[in-house]
């Protein structure tokens, strides 16, 4: 019967650590999805950057040789 007692206690006591482990291995998947979001904000914003930069540059080449076809005319 102590034998069984001390089972039972056992048992119980490794579903507690099994029980606190699970919940932090969701507070860590939760930060992890967070952290990704964040990320993939991060990497659309530095995307969008770039593109801005480079029509910003590819209007820049148009409007020089814009300009340079003008003053070959005049």
């Amino acid at each position: 019967m102590t034998e069984w007692i001390w089972t039972e206690r056992r048992m119980n006591r490794i579903s507690q650590l099994y029980s606190i482990q699970l919940h932090r291995n969701f507070e860590l998947l939760s930060f992890l999805s967070e952290y990704l979001k964040f990320r993939n904000d991060t990497i659309t914003l530095e995307n969008n950057y770039l593109a801005g930069v480079s029509i910003a540059e590819e209007t820049a080449k148009i409007a020089e040789i814009t300009n340079t076809m003008i003053m070959s005319l005049l």
